[in-house]
């Protein structure tokens, strides 16, 4: 119990005082059956203070005078404490702290340092009897309750969490060599072999423990993934999971995430359950009541297009064309996949489009700011093609320029799929230089382009979209588009 002014004082179940409140400066615990009190603090450079233990019934066990930069550090377990402690340098005031001279030892409850050596800069609590000490060159050895050397440099790391003190469960510990992570009984001898790459805190999660690994799949070598295996370091899963629940398995069922996807894996490591991605879950198509503006953009694997002026930062290189791609021969032409769905804008149904050049020759297209002249065309009540789509114009100069489809090679588009009241057929077109033209003389000259259409696809639109367009505010000076 604390207040401002008085300071601690303890109390049982029934409220009675066991410590009269303000007796101690601080309390902390139980652990072990023993509370760390604060009997008096350091208040000035020549002022000493002094801590110790009481047990349940509130008599003081041991104290301890805090002189020479020596403090308990804090509870009991296993009958020992961990005391700080500082090596004597006569060079340096033994009342100011030196991280080169500071260390860690054990202290029993009469006030006894049975540990106590320099060499080890760091000590844990113990656990089953068992504590790890660490030299300063970073080896760990294992103790037990009379300081003898168990186990002596035989690790490098110690498993352990904020919330969790004790290294030993059930007899058991996890430690890492230069050989990986492994488990160990308190003998020191290795129930499971270190191989791990890295065990999760805080080890067992019931009768699974949580390591991570290299997974050959990953797109990104920088990413984290998981696997769990049993006691006996059995794998069970390998580590392909990108997250996982740390509570471990709920009713037989291990809520993780897998390709990005939740997922729920049985304790035999198999997928029984898996959620649909949200770029293949069935989306909205779009629907709107007037024009589109153009959305195709493209860049060229070389060329002018690379640097200057009139160039967006658009990334949609040229792919190499593969042999199972059904191009038309020496041509350009367009390959539309209507089976597989697509996110237009990362929200709505699409359809994947692909211009490609069979040809021997380099095709070249005008284009505003990276901006293909390529739109959509539906099919109206009287049988004509018209735009549902419109291409903006730039009164800047310096916004239109070339783009090249070399031989080989072909880009992807993510066209919308429309949604509306007027059920017809669509297409797209594109305009292109013709290659008979140098296409630097001819650029912008629209008698010297060709026209290509892609293939027919069935869909509907709104009537608004073969004639309304919506207003357009320029968003910034350095936009060069009024429409």
């Amino acid at each position: 119990m604390k207040d401002e002014e008085p300071g601690f004082g303890l109390i049982d179940e029934n409220g009675k005082f066991i410590v009269p409140l303000g007796k101690y400066q601080d309390i902390e615990g139980p652990s072990d059956g023993f509370y760390r009190v604060q009997i008096h603090v350091r208040e000035a450079a020549d002022d000493v203070g002094e801590s110790g233990f009481i047990d349940h019934n509130g008599e003081l066990v041991m104290s301890h005078v805090e002189k020479d930069n020596s403090y308990l550090w804090d509870g009991v377990f296993n009958g020992l404490a961990r005391i700080h402690l500082q090596r004597k340098d006569k060079t340096i005031d033994p009342n100011t702290y030196s991280t080169e001279n500071a260390y860690q030892g054990f202290i029993d409850l009469k006030g006894k340092l049975v540990f106590d050596d320099p060499e080890f800069e760091e000590v844990t609590n113990f656990s089953e009897n068992r504590a790890f000490v660490k030299r300063r060159d970073g080896q760990y050895s294992l103790i037990n309750t009379k300081c003898e050397v168990i186990v002596r440099d035989g690790f490098t790391e110690l498993l352990t969490s904020w919330a969790e003190l004790a290294h030993f469960k059930n007899n058991t510990a996890f430690v890492a060599t230069d050989d990986g992570w492994g488990l160990i009984d308190t003998s020191g001898s290795f129930l499971i072999k270190p191989h791990f790459e890295s065990i999760e805190a805080p080890g067992f999660v019931g009768d699974y423990f949580f390591f991570t690994g290299g997974n050959p799949e990953a797109k990104s070598l920088n990413e984290r993934y998981y696997g769990f295996a049993d006691r006996n370091g059995n794998v069970i899963v390998n580590s392909i999971m990108e997250d996982y629940d740390r509570d471990g398995f709920v009713n037989g069922l291990l809520e993780c995430v897998v390709d990005k996807k939740r997922t729920f894996i049985n304790e035999h490591g198999k997928i029984v359950w898996q959620a649909v991605p949200e770029n293949q879950k069935e989306k909205e198509a779009l629907n709107i009541d007037y024009m589109s503006r153009g959305y195709c953009y493209a860049r060229s694997m070389s060329g002018r297009n690379n640097t200057g002026h009139g160039y967006s930062d658009d990334r949609n290189y040229p792919k190499r064309i593969q042999a199972n791609q059904n191009f038309a021969p020496k041509s350009l032409s367009f390959i539309l996949d209507s089976t597989q769905g697509t996110l237009f804008f990362e929200r709505y149904a699409g359809l994947t489009l692909c211009l490609g050049n069979t040809s021997r020759k380099s095709i070249f297209f005008n284009a505003q700011d990276s901006r293909l002249y390529m739109k959509m065309q539906a099919l109206n009540n009287e049988g004509d093609w018209l735009d549902i789509e419109y291409l903006p114009s730039s009164w800047c100069g310096n916004s239109y320029h070339t783009l090249k489809l070399n031989p080989g090679t072909y880009w992807t588009f993510t066209i919308p799929r429309y949604e509306g009241d007027f059920k017809t057929r669509l297409r797209m077109v594109i305009s292109y230089i013709n290659p008979k033209h140098n296409p630097e003389e001819y650029a912008r000259h629209s008698d010297h382009e060709l026209l290509l259409y892609s293939p027919e696809f069935e869909g509907s639109i709104n009537p608004g979209q073969f004639w309304r367009q919506n207003n357009y505010v320029p968003r910034g000076i350095m936009d060069p588009y009024n429409n």
